[in-house]
């Protein structure tokens, strides 16, 4: 059985989301394939259009040690500038909605869509999940995490879309295709 939510179960978690920022965070896994700890650091200064696939916006999705604070020993990257782990396709109805939500909350290029940690990141998903199991009497499981919301992203892009495995492979930040073998 090829793991992650179907897009019923998928759409009833998003609508069970009590807040705006859950409903984000969900999203972020789910339809960007962030790990817990990027959904902390990306800010609307990481959304771009691409110069092609209109509609579809890029999240930059920035290193650990390129969230604008520098590294280890407090300085900088050495480039001047944040260091880039990865780019992902973002649905244009999910990158509307991060530009709504930044100029709602008023955030400055350079904050963070979520400013929680990753274990406040890991409790959203799961009480957002509870919420949804209540909500449709026990028919979604409760015990979605984040790592389940990026499984889903997987199986949506390569399963439901077709989308090449190189290239989920990469906007997933998965080291190996052999990650994948279980959609494929």
């Amino acid at each position: 059985m090829v793991d992650g939510l179907d897009a019923d179960a998928y759409d009833a978690l998003v609508t069970a989301a009590d807040t705006y920022r859950a409903a984000l965070v969900v999203r972020l896994a789910g339809e960007a394939g962030l790990r817990t700890e990027e959904i902390t650091r990306v800010a609307p200064r990481h959304l771009r259009e691409p110069e092609s696939a209109a509609g579809a916006r890029l999240l930059a999705v920035p290193a650990v040690d390129g969230c604008g604070a520098g590294n280890e020993s407090g300085e900088p990257p050495a480039s001047g500038g944040e260091r880039i782990d990865r780019e992902t396709v973002v649905p244009a109805s999910l990158a509307a909605e991060l530009d709504r939500y930044a100029t709602g909350e008023g955030l400055d290029e350079g904050d963070p869509y979520v400013d929680i940690s990753a274990r406040r990141v890991q409790m959203i998903v799961s009480e957002t999940a509870a919420r949804a199991a209540d909500l449709s009497d026990g028919a979604l499981d409760e015990r979605v995490t984040p790592s389940l919301l990026r499984k889903t992203f997987a199986r949506r892009q390569l399963v439901d879309r077709g989308v090449d495995p190189r290239a989920v492979r990469d906007a997933g930040g998965w080291e190996s295709l052999g990650t994948l073998d279980p959609y494929l």
